[in-house]
């Protein structure tokens, strides 16, 4: 999904993110979405961005 990410961006995984938002998989979208930005999971902007989309 990261790869995918990045080639397409965060838009293409729209469909993905609701259904692992929906399995509360939210280990998985910390590592998809900090991959993405080619960031740490615990890079402080990471944290904050999941905290606002209630995935902590």
């Amino acid at each position: 999904m990261i790869t995918y990410g990045k080639i397409l961006g965060l838009g293409a995984l729209e469909r993905y993110v609701k259904i692992l938002e929906e399995k509360f998989k939210n280990k998985t979208l910390h590592q998809v979405y900090a991959g993405v930005n080619g960031r740490n999971v615990d890079d402080p902007e990471m944290q904050q961005f999941f905290k606002f989309k209630c995935w902590i």
